[in-house]
């Protein structure tokens, strides 16, 4: 593992980043799946981040540039795969190219030397969007 994770994989009063309905998504994926990992971390930004140097205020261009980078909802770890989730309610196609857009951006930072899988975790079965994660290689849980 790129390094040991921040949570275990019991649920939390809390999540960074996740609102109210993804929370109860989230908690929901744990009670079923949750013993399947080592444990979780959550609100992990990935990515280049935007280019915000000619802000005039320091502290402006350091809070623009970290908000302005990709954010991981949440990444399980197994020993031999980390799964990069996004939670999502009633899932489309956006949130398909997310969990595969992130999943590369966190390779490319990381370098883990097992390998990446990306997922999306929801609360509603939508139309296409279980036939194209499946052709696009993302796990699809419905909770």
């Amino acid at each position: 593992m790129p390094h040991e994770p921040r949570f275990g994989p019991e649920q939390l009063h809390k999540y960074p980043h996740m609102f109210p309905r993804d929370i109860g998504i989230w908690d929901r994926f744990l009670a079923q799946n949750g013993g399947n990992y080592s444990g979780f971390d959550y609100d992990l930004k990935v990515g280049s981040g935007r280019d915000y140097s000619a802000e005039p205020d320091k502290m402006l261009r350091r809070g623009a540039f970290t908000n302005s980078k990709k954010r991981i909802d949440a990444i399980g770890y197994q020993p031999h795969q980390i799964t990069i989730f996004e939670v999502k309610p009633d899932a489309t196609a956006s949130a398909i190219g997310q969990a595969l857009a992130y999943c590369r951006l966190y390779e490319k930072e990381f370098a883990p030397e097992i390998k990446c899988i990306p997922a999306i975790v929801t609360d509603s079965k939508v139309p296409d969007t279980e036939r194209l994660t499946k052709d696009m290689g993302v796990l699809y849980f419905i909770v």
